[in-house]
């Protein structure tokens, strides 16, 4: 431990782990091996990080969240519930992952997306965004699951690639919107087929 870091609660620091900085480890959580945290970075509740991970800027790991391996946490992101990252994967700016999602291999998850529920991303070509679409000039992100569906979130909108579809011709017809969707949906589908 070194700077103004601390570890308190049940936390424990073990191995060659550093906490640097203004670094917050506590409640019962576990930081071991060669994992770095540092900055303002927090990790707490039960989150356990070890391996080679790196954790820093402004980031929150908590819950049961597990971060190990190779992977990098960053900025304002925050990893949260049953999550685990893993290999070289790569969480950053503001991005959020929770709920039982696997974000493991390349992946990259960043501003402003969230990965949830049973969110399977092990690619860079599994999480696809687009931001300032629709009526609302919202953020559409779509992503893979472990079950093989895609999920769909944008504005109050969470759901299946097919409840997405309905969503749109129930709310847009066919005016301006629902074409500008529509050419969206056919992309997610062709990018987020589970052959790729």
């Amino acid at each position: 431990m070194f700077d103004e870091a601390k570890v308190f609660d049940n936390a424990i620091v073990f191995d060659n782990a550093v906490i640097r900085d203004k670094a917050k480890v506590y409640g019962n959580a576990k930081v071991y091996s060669s994992a770095l945290i540092r900055n303002k970075t927090k990790v707490y509740d039960n989150a356990v990080i070890h391996g080679k991970a790196r954790v820093y800027g402004f980031a929150d790991i908590f819950g049961y969240a597990q971060v190990f391996d190779c992977a990098v946490i960053k900025d304002f992101a925050k990893v949260f519930g049953y999550v685990e990252v893993f290999g070289d994967a790569v969480i950053r700016h503001n991005a959020r992952v929770f709920g039982k999602a696997k974000v493991y291999g390349e992946a990259v998850i960043s501003n402003y997306e969230d990965i949830f529920s049973n969110g399977n991303i092990y690619s860079k070509r599994h999480i696809l965004s687009i931001s300032t679409i629709g009526s609302r000039n919202d953020t559409l992100t779509a992503f893979r699951t472990s079950d093989d569906n895609i999920i769909c979130k944008t504005g109050c909108f969470v759901g299946t690639i097919e409840e997405f579809e309905q969503a749109v011709n129930e709310t847009h017809g066919d005016n301006e919107f629902a074409q500008e969707y529509h050419l969206v949906i056919s992309l997610i589908k062709k990018r987020l087929n589970k052959k790729n």
